[in-house]
């Protein structure tokens, strides 16, 4: 049955490509995950509240299987995961992902960084470059999400110029319950 609309971004746009290195800044670069990545994947889904709010804890088996999504997500064109790392040292400092939905248009950015990377705008300069990529590609509407109780979050979207469209009532089940949400959105056609 065909469509009224054309597909926003047509399927292999991805797929065709080798996912990109973007450079962020003077420090921070994004670039797929590797298996020798394992480590701080594992240090990542190790840390508190980065197990609260993505809902998991891996092994190191279960972090290389994890690595191995992040990349099948790219071949079937349903994510885009970076791996953020710092350029001097090479060492991975956190994560990135915009969930694609090429044919309508949009996507969601979701993130954590490591303890030790935090206080220093890692998280919002990600999000941005990130962002930008996915606008460049045709995507339209990139949505973040996160739970009303992680002011973290909230700064990190205000930085990234991502602005605040409303909140879903019990939109997300954390272990302690269910979690307002708090969305907001950045469009290509908003300011960079």
């Amino acid at each position: 049955m065909p469509k009224l609309v054309a597909n926003v971004v047509e399927p292999g746009t991805l797929a065709n490509a080798d996912q990109p290195l973007l450079r962020v800044d003077g420090e921070l670069e994004l670039r797929p995950f590797r298996a020798d990545d394992a480590d701080a994947v594992v240090t990542a889904f190790s840390t508190p509240d980065i197990q609260y709010f993505h809902f998991r804890h891996l092994d190191h088996d279960e972090a290389l299987q994890w690595i191995a999504q992040c990349d099948a997500g790219w071949r079937s064109e349903q994510s885009a995961t970076w791996a953020i790392v710092e350029r001097s040292t090479a060492q991975v400092v956190g994560r990135v992902t915009i969930y694609c939905s090429l044919a309508e248009g949009h996507g969601e950015v979701a993130y954590w960084v490591l303890p030790d990377a935090r206080q220093r705008g890692v998280a919002s300069r990600a999000c941005i470059t990130a962002t930008r990529w996915a606008h460049a590609i045709g995507l339209h509407r990139i949505e973040l999400q996160h739970s009303t109780t992680n002011d973290g979050s909230r700064q990190v979207a205000a930085r990234s110029g991502f602005r605040h469209e409303g909140t879903r009532r019990g939109a997300c089940l954390l272990i302690d319950g269910w979690h307002d949400m708090e969305l907001c959105a950045h469009l290509s056609t908003d300011e960079a």
